[in-house]
């Protein structure tokens, strides 16, 4: 299994960086590293390595000056999995999985070999589970009264999250067992998941607005008030309003992403004139975790923790709350 680290934020903002299995690569801000970062001056010479000791793969602190923190927490050897966030200085790294990247299966331009392999990839994921109805048909609320059948269905839960799951226990009991454990980004897959999509989108809409403390780019703006109407009125003319409003954004921020989640919630993934290409039932969660994940991080990392503290009461808020 391959491993790709996506910088998101900081300098070198879009680089990749693509390890192959069996290796151990070092990223730091000198060139006594395999991938350096010079204009990180938060971060160390070596500051973290990427081991793999198969079929795992592990983030290990070099001693680093300011620390490495995975997901919101500080570490020294922690296993990676898809999804992560590393932070190392002003820089944050999305670690891919090989194989496990929704977003390079299914994030098209309209093209037709595109359109066929998402057709692929959504039908064949859509085949294992329910076939989802009509987003304006979903009644506001948790989509289940317990937390189990909403585990089965959230992408990516870790094997800790998974251990934790008790009969009859509450999506909110669960969320609150998650959080005094520091499961935070699995708290965030499945209220991603628990929440009706409609509800799912316009929490990491809330969670956007949150980490900038009301301070938003223009851009966000804009795209915040294309989902907003989306939310009021998921009608097909404003799902493909939403599409246009990630794109402009070249899917690079928080509230493209939330964006991207509308636009996945039903419909076709193609365009108006192309075949139909549902989208796979899961994939509205997947963007809406990716979303509010890059919201904790985007900046003042550090404080990731506190505020996927404040972004699960968002949710959990949002799933007691009768929609308007």
């Amino acid at each position: 299994m391959n491993i790709t680290l996506e910088v998101v934020r900081g300098p070198g903002s879009g680089r990749k960086v693509f390890l192959q299995s069996g290796e151990q690569t070092i990223v730091g801000r000198t060139d006594a590293s395999d991938y350096s970062f010079a204009d990180n001056e938060e971060m160390s010479g070596r500051h973290f390595a990427v081991v793999c000791k198969w079929p795992q793969w592990y983030v290990k602190d070099l001693g680093s000056s300011n620390g490495t923190m995975l997901n919101g927490k500080t570490i020294t050897l922690s296993e990676l999995k898809h999804d992560d966030q590393i932070v190392a200085g002003r820089n944050v790294f999305h670690v891919i999985l090989s194989g496990q990247d929704q977003r390079l299966q299914t994030h098209m331009p309209a093209e037709a070999p595109a359109a066929a392999e998402v057709a692929t990839t959504a039908s064949s994921d859509a085949s294992e589970m329910e076939p989802i109805g009509p987003v304006r048909d979903e009644p506001s609320g948790f989509v289940a009264t317990t937390s189990e059948p909403i585990c089965e269905q959230v992408k990516e839960l870790s094997e800790a999250a998974a251990n934790l799951v008790q009969p009859k226990q509450s999506p909110k009991q669960y969320l609150a067992v998650l959080e005094q454990n520091e499961l935070f980004t699995d708290a965030i897959r499945f209220l991603s998941t628990a929440l009706p999509r409609r509800d799912a989108v316009g929490w990491a809409a809330d969670c956007v607005v949150t980490a900038n403390s009301s301070k938003l780019a223009e851009a966000d703006e804009r795209t915040l008030k294309v989902i907003q109407t989306w939310v009021a009125d998921p009608n097909e003319t404003n799902r493909r309003a939403a599409m246009d409003a990630a794109e402009t954004e070249e899917f690079s921020t928080p509230a493209s992403w939330a964006a991207v989640g509308a636009f996945w919630s039903e419909g076709s993934m193609g365009p108006p004139e192309a075949p139909t290409i549902p989208p796979a039932p899961h994939l509205t969660a997947h963007a809406v975790g990716s979303s509010v994940m890059m919201s904790a991080v985007k900046n003042e990392p550090e404080r990731a923790a506190d505020k996927y503290r404040q972004f699960i009461q968002l949710g959990i808020q949002k799933g007691e709350t009768a929609r308007e």
